[in-house]
This record gives structure tokens, sequence and C-alpha cells, in this order.
């Protein structure tokens, strides 16, 4: 799985998603017609913190 682009308020908590991202299992590929074709997943991943 290829992770092209992660987002957040802070690179720690994006390092963070993109770790989580990175241990889910293989994603079948999308088909169209038959043949695999690129498709675009958004995980909203969010982050509570504890005081």
């Amino acid at each position: 799985m290829t992770v092209l682009g992660v987002r957040g308020t802070d690179k720690l908590l994006e390092a963070e998603a993109k770790r989580i991202i990175e241990k889910l299992p293989k994603l079948i590929p999308g088909k169209q017609r038959g043949k695999p074709t690129p498709v675009t997943f958004a995980y909203p991943i969010n982050f509570k913190l504890q005081s």
C-alpha cells in the first residue's frame, strides 16, 4: 500500500497516522470493466489527547 498524502496538525500525529494506515490489511484493487483501476481512499483518524 502506498501512502501518497498524510496531513495533520502536527508532524508527530501525521507520522502516527501513517504508521496506523500501513498496518491495515492489504486491500483488493478496485476494478472497472474488469481491469484494475486506481482508487483513492480517505481514512479520517481522530486523536484524543489525555491530560
